[in-house]
This record gives structure tokens, C-alpha cells and sequence, in this order.
């Protein structure tokens, strides 16, 4: 008797606890809902600066400071194809990759992402040996966005 009793209580707490976070889950889905995010162009000067050599040849793309980038696009003509994207998460010397191009895309690109950050670099991925990093276009920036959320009445 005591085992059908310990039972039913933990039935019981586990469909109030569930209850609970149904009735949270539904007040942030409601609040997501009635939440307009608007993406806007950080109106920054962006600095571009080539690496040349070594394993981070490429092009780092910046903005004077940090901010929650929301995402990027970048401009250019022409297509690429096989290029890693990074964004700087610490000072100069950690980066996370943020996209894999593998196939031939056309400009301009829109990557989505959430990251506090204030550059992005772009590197041709390693080819094997006989292979050739294949882009028939060129890069002539990238565009930086933040979100403002404006409330839905």
C-alpha cells in the first residue's frame, strides 16, 4: 500500500512539475512571438587585412569593437567555393569556425550566427595535393548585424 501511495505522489509532483514548465515554456514561446527582432547594419568602418603565409592564410574582415553579431553577409561578385569562416571570440588568438563552404555558392552569403565578436576570417580550406582552390569571383567586404527588438503591440 505504501509503495502504490509513494507512487502516486511521484505522479502527482511529476505532472505538476511538468504543468510548470508547460506553463513556462508557453509565456517565453508567447513573448517570442510577440517580439519583432529587426536585423540592423553596423554602421562601422570595416578594416580588411590579407594574410599572406601559413596555416591562417586569408582575409580578416574587422570592426573597431565587439558586438553580438547576428549576422554577417558577404559582398562580392562571382562565386566561391571551399572556404572556411571564423569569427575572433578572444582578443587575436582564438577563432571558432562559423560555416564550411564546400560547394560552389554565389555572393552574396548570409550566415546566421550569435557571437560576440569584432572580425571575421575567411580562408581558402586545405586542398589535397593536385587541387586548386576554385573561386571565379572576388570578396569586397563583409556586413556585420546586430538585432533590435522592437515589441509587437
Amino acid at each position: 500500500m505504501k509503495n502504490i501511495t509513494s507512487l502516486n505522489k511521484k505522479i502527482a509532483n511529476a505532472l505538476l512539475l511538468f504543468s510548470c514548465l508547460l506553463s513556462l515554456g508557453c509565456a517565453n514561446l508567447a513573448e517570442t512571438l510577440f517580439t519583432e527582432q529587426n536585423f540592423v547594419l553596423v554602421d562601422e568602418k570595416v578594416t580588411e587585412d590579407f594574410i599572406p603565409r601559413g596555416p591562417g592564410k586569408g582575409t580578416i574582415y574587422s570592426i573597431p569593437e565587439k558586438r553580438l553579431i547576428r549576422k554577417i553577409r558577404i559582398l562580392g561578385d562571382g562565386t566561391c567555393k571551399d572556404i572556411d569562416i571564423y569569427v575572433r571570440v578572444d582578443k587575436n588568438t582564438v577563432w571558432k569556425k562559423v560555416k564550411q563552404i564546400k560547394r560552389k555558392v554565389a555572393f552574396p552569403i548570409e550566415i546566421s550566427m550569435v557571437e560576440h565578436t569584432d572580425a571575421v576570417r575567411i580562408l581558402p580550406r586545405s586542398m589535397p595535393f593536385g587541387s586548386r582552390w576554385m573561386s571565379t569571383g572576388h570578396i569586397d567586404t563583409v556586413e556585420f548585424y546586430i538585432v533590435v527588438e522592437n515589441q509587437s503591440r
